[in-house]
Order: C-alpha cells, then structure tokens, then sequence
C-alpha cells in the first residue's frame, strides 16, 4: 500500500515527532522535546548541523576560564620541585647554604602550586569579573560544521574552525583559542548553556574539526 504523501515540512516534523517519543517523551511533553531535538538535530541533514547556546556568564564560568587557562604541566612540575627541595634538605640538612637553598626552592615551588591550584583561580576570576565587562555580558554561540558564530549584545564575531588552534574541554566548559593574531584569542562555551544531548554533540563536532583537542 502506497504511503500517504507528506511535504518537506510536515515529513521533518513526523521525524521530530517519532525521535521525541523515542527518547521517551508522551502526551503534551511531546512539543517541549521537539524544541529539544530541533536544537541538536535541525531539519537540515548532520552535515549542516548548527549547535546553539546562550548564557549569561556565572562567577563560577569564569573562575573555570582562569583554571583551563593555566598550563596543564605548571603544577605536575612545580610538585616535583617540591619533592626534589625536601630530599635536597635532607640531604644538605649539615650544609647551611644547601639547606638554605632547598627550603627557598621548596617555599617557591609550594607558592606557585597553591597560586595555579586554588589561589589564581579564585582571585583571578574576581579580578576579570570586576574589571573585564565583556565577562557579563550576554552571549549566543553557534556552533556549526563552518566553525563558531559568537553574539555578545549585538556585536558578531564568527570564526572558521582553521582559525581555532587548541580545543580543552572540562566537566563544566569548552575553551577554545582562535589564532587570528599574534595573541590566541580564548572563547569559553559553559556546559550548562547546551542541552545535554547538545553537548556531546558538541563535543563531537569540536573534536573532529579541532586537531589539538584535550579533555582536562
């Protein structure tokens, strides 16, 4: 029996409709899930897929800038300083220029670690919070197969993704540097402005497009 005919439009809202009560969607929920997947999956084919999130930037968003954007191996290294200053001590424990320069190498090491780990963080993100508008501004990002569309009141930035050099993601964020001048420009997408399905989305796309990807 031939099936009944349907146009472009009504043919993708069936799509919708049928991945909705897939992922287990009944009744009235059906339409609120529809938005859902209409955001992760368009009516366009996963080629053309386009990624969307919008935020209000939290404290919390930008203390987690300030921590991706220490070096990963700033605090590995600086721990084994302090391992190698306490044997050195041990070892220099009779000599007092040695035992002098173990404990300074010791105390250095110990303030660059605590600074990275947990101070830098904290104060850094309340600086940027306090000086820097443009980290409470309101933004819209795109995330699409051509590469990433930022809105932050009106002002338009759209890069392609042979202009993003690094891609880090952690559990609450994606940053991205863009290399379009000499100084790599940072772009934070917080995970709490996707959709759950949209993030692993997301990640797929930067992770296939991104060839230094890091997950930290």
């Amino acid at each position: 029996m031939k099936r009944p005919h349907r146009d472009d439009h009504g043919a993708c809202e069936f799509v919708i409709r049928t991945a909705a009560k897939m992922n287990g969607c009944r009744g009235s929920s059906i339409l609120a899930c529809c938005d859902r997947i209409a955001r992760v999956h368009p009516e366009s084919s996963t080629s053309e897929q386009v990624i969307e999130a919008r935020w209000s930037p939290e404290r919390g968003d930008v203390r987690e800038f300030v921590r991706l954007s220490v070096p990963r191996g700033i605090v590995p290294f600086f721990t084994v300083l302090v391992v190698l200053g306490l044997f050195l001590a041990v070892g220099w424990r009779n000599d007092l220029v040695g035992t002098a320069f173990s404990l300074t190498l010791v105390t250095a090491s110990l303030v660059v670690v605590l600074w990275a780990s947990v101070l830098g963080p904290v104060l850094g993100a309340r600086r940027l919070w306090r000086t820097q508008p443009g980290a409470r501004r309101a933004t819209t990002c795109q995330i699409s197969p051509d590469g990433i569309t930022l809105d932050q009141d009106g002002a338009t930035s759209t890069y392609s993704w042979s202009a993003v050099s690094v891609a880090l993601e952690s559990k609450r964020a994606f940053l991205l540097y863009v290399s379009h001048t000499i100084l790599p420009t940072p772009i934070l997408i917080p995970k709490h402005a996707l959709l759950p399905e949209a993030v692993e989305a997301a990640r797929d796309l930067i992770a296939t497009r991104v060839s230094r990807y890091q997950k930290r």
